[in-house]
C-alpha cells in the first residue's frame, strides 16, 4: 500500500548522499519534518511498506523509527500507527536570538574574586615551566 507521505520519504530518501542506508532515511525523513513536507500528526507509512518502497530491510527502517521516536521527531500508538509529533518544532528551539553573541558574552567575561584570588596564587615550579619552552639554543 503506497502511500503520500512515503512518496515524500522516498523522493528525500533518493536526494541523500550519504553511503549508510540508516543514515540515508533518517535524514530524509528529518528533513521532511523540518521542512514541512510531512506536516504534525502526519500519519507515517508502516515499516513494511516503507521498506518495500525503499527496497531496504524492515529492521533498517524500524532502527530509524526508533532513534526518531526516541528524539521526540514521531510518536507510536498502539493499533494506530507511528505518527509526526506536534510538539516537534518546539522541541528544536528554532527561535531566532536577538541578543548579539558580543552582548551576552560581556556579562560572562567578568571574573569572580575568588577566580582571581586563585589566579594570583597560581603559581608554577621551574620545572613544570619547562614545558613550554625549547631546550634547544
Amino acid at each position: 500500500m503506497r502511500s503520500l507521505a512515503g512518496d515524500v520519504i522516498k523522493q528525500a530518501f533518493s536526494q541523500q548522499t550519504d553511503e549508510k542506508l540508516h543514515r540515508r532515511l533518517y535524514a530524509a525523513i528529518c528533513s521532511c519534518i523540518l521542512e514541512g513536507s510531512l506536516k504534525p500528526a502526519t500519519r507515517m507509512p508502516p515499516s513494511r511498506d516503507l521498506a518495500g518502497e525503499l527496497a531496504l530491510s524492515r529492521n533498517t527502517v524500524l532502527r530509524v523509527y526508533e532513534q526518531l521516536q526516541a528524539e521526540g521527531y514521531i510518536s507510536a500508538r498502539t493499533s494506530s500507527g507511528t505518527f509526526v509529533t506536534d510538539s516537534v518544532l518546539d522541541n528544536l528551539n528554532l527561535r531566532p536570538n536577538k541578543e548579539p553573541v558580543a552582548a551576552a558574552l560581556e556579562d560572562h567575561t567578568r571574573l569572580s574574586a575568588r577566580c582571581l584570588e586563585l589566579l594570583g596564587n597560581a603559581s608554577a615550579s621551574p620545572r613544570q615551566w619547562g614545558a613550554f619552552y625549547s631546550r634547544r639554543t
